[in-house]
């Protein structure tokens, strides 16, 4: 893909008009369109800045499109990687209990209270799982454990999905 195909690609992937990303990047708007037309080739600087005003990588804005994270993801990588590492376990656990609180409800497989699921949510960064019912704590992990055992299995078995 070309550059002009590149930055009309993630203009519109971030949701921003010409004019947008000229005010937030400090670009000329009518230079943006001839870049987009592919009548004008930017300098490295201006390239920078427009990156900037995405919210991309220059990396990430030069990926193929097709293979690459969406922005909001390519954002929250970013966003993660200015963490401390304790930080990032904690979050990446908070992630795993909500995702599995979101699969089970998705298959009722459990019913919590928004109390309990704001419990175990706390679990997530040191807390404990005090005020939660032994037999939802029970699901709880027993949904997990099945969640591994699934990926463990799709690992294995990538031509069985």
């Amino acid at each position: 893909m070309d550059f002009a195909k590149m930055l009309t690609h993630h203009r519109e992937a971030a949701g921003l008009t010409m004019n947008q990303l000229s005010v937030k990047s400090g670009v000329s708007q009518p230079y943006i369109g001839e870049i987009e037309k592919g009548k004008k080739k930017p300098t490295i600087d201006t390239i920078e800045r427009l990156c900037a005003a995405l919210g991309v990588t220059l990396s990430h804005f030069f990926s193929d499109p097709e293979r690459s994270l969406p922005n909001d993801m390519q954002q929250l990588i970013q966003t993660t990687e200015k963490l401390p590492p304790e930080e990032r376990k904690a979050l990446n656990e908070y992630l795993k209990i909500r995702l599995a609180v979101a699969e089970a409800k998705e298959i009722n497989v459990i019913q919590m209270p928004v109390k309990e699921q704001e419990e175990l949510n706390a679990a997530a960064y040191g807390g404990d799982l005090d005020g939660i019912s032994e037999e939802e704590k029970k699901k709880f992990y027993e949904m997990q454990k099945k969640r591994r055992e699934d990926e463990e299995f799709e690992r294995n078995n990538p031509d069985k999905k």
